[in-house]
Formats: C-alpha cells, sequence, structure tokens
C-alpha cells in the first residue's frame, strides 16, 4: 500500500535495501526486491507525477543506489540479476518519452 502525503515530496525507488552493516541492530533491512516490484513502483512514481501536473523544476525522480554490493542496494549489473534493473529503468522511462 502506497502511502499518501499531504505536501509535496521528492518520490524515490530503490533495488534493496540493507544497512545493519553499518547500523547493527538499528538498521533496516528490505528483501525481496525483484525486478517486477522495481518496474511497477517505477511506474507508479512517474504516472504519480504526471497527475500532479508538477512545473518542470520539480518534476523528479530519485533512484536509490549506493551501489552498496553489501547492502543489496545496487544497479549496477550482478551475476543475480545481470542488467535487468538497468534494462527496467530504461523500459519505464521509455514508455513516457513517447
Amino acid at each position: 500500500m502506497k502511502k499518501k502525503f499531504n505536501y509535496k515530496y521528492l518520490p524515490c525507488v530503490f533495488v534493496g535495501w540493507d544497512n545493519t552493516a553499518r547500523r547493527n541492530e538499528k538498521g533496516i533491512i528490505i528483501k525481496g526486491q525483484n525486478i517486477t516490484d522495481f518496474s511497477q513502483d517505477l511506474n507508479e512514481e512517474i504516472n504519480s507525477l504526471i497527475e500532479q501536473n508538477r512545473p518542470v523544476e520539480e518534476n523528479f525522480l530519485f533512484i536509490n543506489a549506493w551501489n552498496e554490493w553489501a547492502e543489496g542496494n545496487h544497479l549496477e549489473p550482478c551475476i543475480k540479476h545481470g542488467d535487468d534493473f538497468l534494462k527496467a529503468l530504461k523500459n519505464e522511462f521509455e514508455q513516457y518519452a513517447k
């Protein structure tokens, strides 16, 4: 379920998260991210920006990918997913560039 905000915000999508290596028991783990979920998240946030009809200077979508391999937060090609996350990113934005 997507959280609703009563104010303008800058949306962000990501490919995974595990900062317990740095934060120990205060860390956060978000696992199970896959290409389908990533694409869907991108699509929802892009559509949300379009629906809000924001001025160009407020039309941002952040992709959080620190390329932190230990934290599972990377867009770079890997053995498990190849370059699928990058392809998903390209495919979602190409739909709106037409």
